[in-house]
C-alpha cells in the first residue's frame, strides 16, 4: 500500500484532481446561491439549502486552494464553512438565540429574510467537522501528528456524511424527522462525500512517516469516526422520543380540553332550558325551584341554581341552604360584574373566572 501511495504522491495528477473537485463543489454551490437570487434557473437536481450552498462554496475553495497550495486562502475559507455549521448548531442547543431565517439573509434574497428554510442540523455537524479537516489540511509537509489529525477530522466528516447519504437517500419522511433534515441533504450528502474523500485522499498522499503514522492510528480513526456516528445516531434517536413524547403529551391535553369543553356546553345548555321554561311559562318561584332541584339532583356537578330579577338582584336559590343569597346583586363582586355586563351585552350564557362565591354549602 504504502509504495503505491508513493508513486500516486509523485504524480501532479493528484492535486489535479483535489483542485477539480474542490471547484466542482464551489461550481455547485455557487449555482444554487445564484438560484436562490433567481439569477440563473435551479438545476436539475434537488437545490441545496441557502446557507448550505454558501458554505459548500467556501469549502469547495478550501480544498482547491490547498491544492494549489494556497493553504492561507484555504484555512480561511474552511473557517467560514466552520462558523456556518457551528452557528447553526448554536441556534439548534439554544433556539431563538438567532432569530434569522436563513443565517446569511441579505437584501437580494427575493423572499427576505423568515421565508427559507435553516440548514439541517447533521449538515451543519458534517460542516464543522469537514471544516476543521480543510483547516487542518495546512502545507505539504504535516508531521505524522497532524497527518494523524486531518485522517480523523476528515473521516468523521465522511462517516457523518454517510449517514446523511443513507438518510436522504433512502429514510424518506422517519428519517427527515429524526435527523432533522430541511432539505437538499440528497445533493449536499453527495459534496461532502467527495470532499471528505478528497482531504482524506490528500492527507494519504503525503510523505512516508505520515503514511505510517496514519496507518498506525487507522483503527483508531475507524473506532472514533464510528463512535461519533453512533453519539449522532443517539442524539437523533433522543431527540425523537422527546418530540413523540411532546406529541402524545399534546393529544391527551387535547382530548382532555375537548372533553371538558363539551361537558361545560352541555351543562351550560341544561341551564339555558330551564330558563327558557320560566321565560316561556312564566316565573313561578314554587315550580321554578321544582324544576332547578331536578336539575340539581340529576346533575351532581351543580351546587346551586339563582334566579335573578331585572335588577340583577337574586331573588330565589336552590338548595335552600344557599338562601342567605338572597336579594344579593350580582354586581357585588367586580370580576361578576364584568361578566354580568357581557352576558346582558352579548345576551349570550358567559363563563366568569374564579370567584369567591361566599355561600354556605357551595
Amino acid at each position: 500500500m504504502i509504495p503505491l501511495l508513493d508513486h500516486v504522491r509523485r504524480v501532479p495528477w493528484a492535486a489535479l484532481v483535489l483542485l477539480i473537485t474542490g471547484l466542482v463543489v464551489a461550481a455547485i454551490g455557487g449555482w444554487c446561491v445564484a438560484s436562490w437570487h433567481e439569477l440563473v434557473m435551479p438545476l436539475a437536481f434537488e437545490r441545496l439549502q441557502y446557507d448550505a450552498s454558501w458554505a459548500f462554496v467556501f469549502a469547495g475553495v478550501a480544498l482547491a486552494a490547498h491544492a494549489l497550495g494556497l493553504s492561507a486562502i484555504g484555512r480561511w475559507c474552511a473557517a467560514v464553512a466552520i462558523l456556518f455549521g457551528a452557528v447553526r448548531l448554536a441556534a439548534y442547543g439554544a433556539p431563538g438565540w438567532i432569530d434569522i431565517h436563513p443565517m446569511a439573509a441579505n437584501p437580494w434574497l427575493p423572499y427576505g429574510p423568515g421565508n427559507y428554510n435553516d440548514m439541517g442540523v447533521l449538515t451543519a455537524a458534517v460542516f464543522v467537522a469537514l471544516g476543521c479537516a480543510l483547516a487542518a489540511l495546512g502545507p505539504k509537509v504535516h508531521g505524522p501528528v497532524r497527518s494523524v489529525l486531518v485522517s480523523l477530522l476528515a473521516s468523521i466528516a465522511l462517516a457523518l456524511a454517510s449517514v446523511l447519504l443513507f438518510a436522504a437517500w433512502t429514510g424518506g419522511v422517519f428519517a427527515s424527522q429524526w435527523l432533522l433534515l430541511t432539505g437538499g441533504e440528497r445533493v449536499g450528502a453527495l459534496l461532502f462525500v467527495l470532499l471528505a474523500g478528497g482531504v482524506l485522499a490528500g492527507a494519504l498522499i503525503r510523505s512516508k512517516d505520515e503514511q505510517q503514522a496514519i496507518r498506525r492510528w487507522a483503527p483508531g480513526i475507524v473506532w472514533f469516526a464510528v463512535f461519533v456516528c453512533a453519539l449522532v445516531l443517539w442524539q437523533a434517536l433522543q431527540v425523537q422520543e422527546a418530540r413523540f413524547i411532546d406529541n402524545s403529551t399534546r393529544l391527551v391535553a387535547t382530548d382532555v380540553k375537548n372533553r371538558v369543553e363539551r361537558a361545560i356546553a352541555i351543562r351550560i345548555r341544561q341551564l339555558e332550558r330551564l330558563a327558557e321554561r320560566a321565560i316561556i311559562y312564566g316565573f313561578v318561584e314554587e315550580r321554578w325551584q321544582g324544576d332547578a332541584s331536578t336539575l340539581l339532583n340529576e346533575t351532581p356537578d351543580f351546587q346551586g341554581i339563582g334566579w335573578a330579577g331585572e335588577d340583577l338582584h337574586i331573588r330565589s336559590v336552590v338548595p335552600q341552604s344557599q338562601a342567605s343569597a338572597i336579594g344579593s346583586s350580582l354586581r357585588s363582586d367586580p370580576e361578576r360584574m364584568r361578566t354580568v355586563d357581557a352576558a346582558i351585552q352579548s345576551r349570550r350564557s358567559t363563563l366568569s373566572r374564579y370567584i369567591d362565591l361566599r355561600l354556605s354549602g357551595s
